[in-house]
């Protein structure tokens, strides 16, 4: 989930706009085709679903680096199974190439690499102890006087914190080491978003299982969908957590989910060097958001009324929905009781949120076809729908 800022305007629309009938008609057609809605939930259960971090490790994987495969002693990292080196040196190029492309992550990828090794060996973690030493025989710095250098310009010493990393990341005499660091790292980062967030996580899915279960019930979705989403409900867990995954610079990210994987996240805000935990308020509304998407049927391709085979054409209905059940979950009026009128959209996806709004009062049997839809149960109602929909999300975007 992003910022309201950049929302509905940070992608470029396509050279020759589809008509809101193209659109409906492109979607409805991918969405036909048949998927296996149950996998996702599977490779979770099995720890086949990635962690979501930089090293690219499955949980499954993770496990095998920590408990199997590499040993801390006192004389330092012990390879006890050889086959895990391939997943580390993955590992270490994955990392390498976030140094590599710096503008494809976020901002100062460098310095929250550091900033966060840095915290785990005051924590101490065995292997950021052991990482501080490689870094101090490379640089001539631990990672304590590092970071200490140069705070009054970040932007340049972004660029020096990038190329020690790299310099370590790249050679293959450390990929044991950096593979098993970002395994231990991983398993930390998991941890702080439970020891922040736990409570609220267990309340959000509470909160979004028995308005699922309520709409279900009144848009008549099948018993089928109905027992598979809420089994992905239940699942749903926090992510390891990671500034150097996924998101480009540039744009503000305050939530996460990624397709397949029923693990979400609620990223920091403040800048580098000041983080700051976001509001409840927020955190609220971050989780709701981001365990709906976990809820909605989902394989290897896409989530719900997005796929990126449609390279982005359903994201205004899918994130309107979604935020839109967002709002409205634990509103003890149901649907609808939003006013029509109000301008009190004050929340991400605005113009989404609001036509899917309209589109539910005006005309709830196409907003029911556009749920079930979400939920896995395609119908040939669900054109005439998304084609509504996105006559009504462009009719509102014109007048912003």
């Amino acid at each position: 989930m992003e910022s309201q800022s950049n929302q509905e305007n940070q992608s470029q629309p396509p050279k020759e706009a589809l008509t809101p009938s193209q659109k409906a008609e492109k979607i409805h057609s991918e969405l036909s085709k048949k998927r296996d809605l149950d996998q996702s939930r599977i490779n979770f259960l099995s720890g086949d679903s990635f962690v979501r971090d930089v090293s690219g490790y499955t949980k499954n994987i993770r496990d095998r680096i920590l408990f199997d495969g590499i040993k801390i002693t006192g004389r330092g990292l012990e390879v006890k199974d050889q086959s895990v080196l391939g997943f580390c040196e993955l590992a270490s190029n994955n990392l390498s190439y976030v140094m590599k492309n710096p503008h494809k992550f976020q901002e100062y990828p460098g310095f929250h690499f550091l900033k966060r090794t840095q915290s785990l060996i005051e924590n101490g973690m065995p292997s950021a102890k052991i990482l501080d030493k490689c870094f101090e025989d490379v640089t001539g710095h631990d990672i304590k006087a590092l970071l200490s250098k140069d705070k009054a310009a970040l932007g340049f010493a972004d660029i020096a914190y990038q190329r020690y990393i790299l310099k370590i990341a790249s050679d293959p005499k450390y990929f044991p080491l950096v593979g098993y660091f970002l395994a231990e790292r991983s398993v930390a980062n998991e941890r702080l978003q439970n020891g922040l967030y736990s409570k609220e996580l267990a309340e959000a899915k509470i909160n979004v299982f028995d308005k699922f279960r309520y709409l279900a019930s009144q848009y008549n979705l099948p018993q089928d969908h109905v027992g598979r989403t809420e089994k992905q409900i239940e699942i749903t867990q926090f992510s390891a957590f990671d500034h150097l995954f996924k998101h480009s610079s540039g744009i503000t990210i305050v939530g996460d989910y990624d397709k397949g994987s029923h693990r979400v996240e609620i990223k920091f805000g403040g800048s580098p060097g000041n983080f700051k935990s976001v509001s409840q308020k927020e955190v609220t509304d971050i989780l709701l958001h981001e365990i709906w998407h976990s809820a909605q049927a989902q394989d290897a391709i896409g989530i719900g009324l997005r796929t990126e085979v449609m390279d982005r054409l359903g994201e205004s209905a899918n994130e309107g929905l979604v935020e839109y059940l967002t709002q409205i979950t634990g509103d003890s009026n149901g649907l609808g009781s939003l006013s029509d009128t109000s301008d009190k959209y004050k929340y991400p996806y605005p113009v989404g949120v609001k036509s899917m709004h309209q589109l539910d009062i005006k005309d709830n049997d196409q907003f029911a076809a556009l749920f079930r839809a979400s939920f896995g149960h395609i119908q040939p109602e669900l054109k005439p729908a998304l084609q509504k929909f996105y006559v009504l999300y462009d009719q509102i975007k014109r007048k912003k």
